[in-house]
């Protein structure tokens, strides 16, 4: 099994396939989980070492997910500790794998039973199910350290920005101020069209202080809600306001030769503009909600 999970990943360094981890607070009633997004500012040399790691995380979930479709052909079946027992002999086969650490090569191969999982749970449940699929180098967009093994994070002075150290690769700047900061439980690593990311778990005791008003709230599309109060709260439409520019990118971009440095530099400004227009919904969202929930201590939606 082993010959075929190292062959699967040497495919995968030669074969381009054309083809976002939540993770979900909890309460027991003394602490919660909450994240913290940090923004991160590695040097060169980091840059290339974060590039090139994950295209090996990537080439492991697709080797992984090969796996299991070679065996279900073969009328076996394959969990997470099977696959997850060959990694010592895989790193032993593949020196490269080393510098990444064991746990996080664990949670990539997770990620893989995490998807088999879901897709049993929509067959039996009698929903589309949508077989797993194999992940490009560009749709691959990060991975995770699942606890405290391989990574330290030191905040800065009255707890604004940080620095986030990763075994084998050193310590990264990193900028963000949390609401609230707790015991760090573990971090993924995200790379967007802006740059990379490093969103933070943490568990600690949640502390806000909110309003005693009531307040009604029917949430609409051509107004974002409107307040039993009479206020209305109107839908901005960032993707509107920036269509001219847009449409200008695309049309550029139908113009250059494909694949070229051209074609790639204008298909980067598209992707960093639908980011902005992301994080223009995300702000939005977010400081509305903040304040609806500093103000108001009883809220019904409709």
């Amino acid at each position: 099994m082993l010959a075929v999970f190292s062959l699967t990943i040497t495919v995968w360094h030669t074969r381009r396939v054309q083809t976002r981890q939540v993770q979900i607070p909890y309460r027991d009633g003394r602490a919660s989980v909450r994240q913290v997004r940090y923004k991160l500012y590695p040097n060169q040399a980091q840059l290339e070492t974060l590039e090139r790691w994950n295209r090996l995380h990537c080439e492991l979930y697709n080797a992984c997910i090969e796996q299991r479709r070679r065996a279900w052909a073969k009328g076996k079946s394959l969990g997470y500790y099977d696959q997850q027992n060959e990694l010592p002999r895989l790193k032993a086969e593949m020196p490269e794998y080393i510098p990444l650490g064991s746990h996080a090569l664990q949670e990539t191969v997770r990620r893989v039973d995490r998807t088999f999982q879901a897709f049993y749970r929509r067959v039996k449940r009698g929903e589309k199910p949508g077989f797993p699929r194999y992940k490009s180098r560009r749709s691959f967009v990060g991975f995770g350290y699942p606890d405290k093994a391989g990574w330290k994070f030191e905040r800065g002075p009255n707890g604004k920005h940080g620095v986030l150290h990763l075994s084998n690769l050193g310590a990264i700047k990193a900028r963000g101020k949390p609401r609230q900061w707790g015991e760090p439980r573990q971090v993924v690593l995200t790379r967007t069209a802006h740059g990379w990311y490093a969103t933070i778990t943490v568990r600690c005791q949640p502390i806000r202080v909110g309003g005693n008003d009531p307040i009604g709230i029917d949430l609409g599309v051509e107004a974002v809600a409107t307040l039993s109060d009479g206020t209305r709260v109107e839908n901005l439409r960032f993707l509107k306001r920036a269509s001219n520019r847009l449409k200008s990118l695309q049309r550029k971009l139908s113009r250059r030769k494909r694949f070229g440095s051209n074609w790639k530099r204008t298909k980067r400004e598209i992707a960093r503009l639908h980011q902005k227009v992301a994080n223009q919904r995300n702000d939005f969202q977010h400081k509305l909600t903040s304040e609806w929930a500093s103000r108001y201590g009883l809220r019904a939606e409709a």
